[in-house]
């Protein structure tokens, strides 16, 4: 993954790297970046964070939406095959995106899956406001996902997986959960705790 090696690389290289060594500023997604390019010998003095940003949302929620919402490439390191293997049964999910494990998410998604495959940003945000939540799988360490913005300015709760950095906002912002490996019952959490 080139998002995992590039603190590996910024650490071998910063001292030779005549870039890094002469840029004012280096900025970050999030204090995590941050924290890693700091470990990896870059100053923190060069370091600032400047996450993603959306505009808010201006369409109202519509409050009959209860199907929850996957936005992102249909690959392994977004996690949509350990989604679809947890989905549950009696559940509607929407799955917005293409990619190399199109056919295999196909092929394990339950009757109450929809792929709508790939929307422009337009029609994402049009479809936010008709569901109940976002599910973010991803299994890799993400910079600041733009769909989780965007989430949040509709309203919507968020449930990440832990090894995203959306897993450590929702539990520091308080905007949803970390799946506990249970699915079903995060999402009967997830309905609890934000009617």
């Amino acid at each position: 993954s080139r998002v995992q090696t590039l603190p590996v690389a910024l650490g071998t290289r910063f001292a030779d790297d005549v870039l890094l060594r002469s840029a004012d500023w280096i900025v970050t997604l999030n204090d995590t970046m941050r924290a890693t390019y700091a470990s990896y010998g870059v100053p923190p003095e060069k370091l600032v964070t400047v996450p993603n940003f959306v505009r808010a949302q201006t369409a109202p929620k519509d409050d009959s939406g209860n199907g929850w919402l996957f936005v992102g490439r249909l690959s392994e390191v977004k996690g949509i095959l350990e989604l679809l293997r947890q989905w549950p049964a009696d559940r509607d999910l929407v799955v917005v995106g293409a990619g190399p494990q199109d056919a295999e998410a196909r092929a394990l998604a339950g009757e109450r899956v929809t792929f709508l495959g790939q929307l422009t940003p337009a029609e994402v945000r049009e479809l936010l406001a008709t569901v109940r939540g976002l599910v973010f799988p991803s299994l890799w360490p993400e910079g600041l996902p733009t769909i989780y913005l965007e989430a949040l300015a509709a309203g919507l709760p968020v449930i990440a997986w832990p090894q995203s950095i959306v897993g450590s906002l929702v539990v520091e912002e308080g905007t949803g959960f970390v799946t506990t490996g249970e699915l079903a019952a995060d999402l009967d959490r997830a309905d609890a705790t934000f009617p």
